[in-house]
Order: structure tokens, then C-alpha cells, then sequence
């Protein structure tokens, strides 16, 4: 779960926030 929030978070800054958006779809399942 918390691995693909890490490897979306070395892409650049913009992706910081679909990575976040990623996580909380992750938690609302």
C-alpha cells in the first residue's frame, strides 16, 4: 500500500499530489 505511494513520489513534484489523491482512493476502498 504505502510502497506505490513511495515509487509515485520520485517522480517530480506534480505527480506529489496525484500520489496523494492515489492514497486517500486507496483508504476510501
Amino acid at each position: 500500500m504505502y510502497q506505490q505511494t513511495v515509487s509515485f513520489r520520485r517522480r517530480p513534484l506534480e505527480s506529489d499530489f496525484f500520489s496523494n489523491l492515489i492514497s486517500i482512493v486507496i483508504q476510501c476502498i
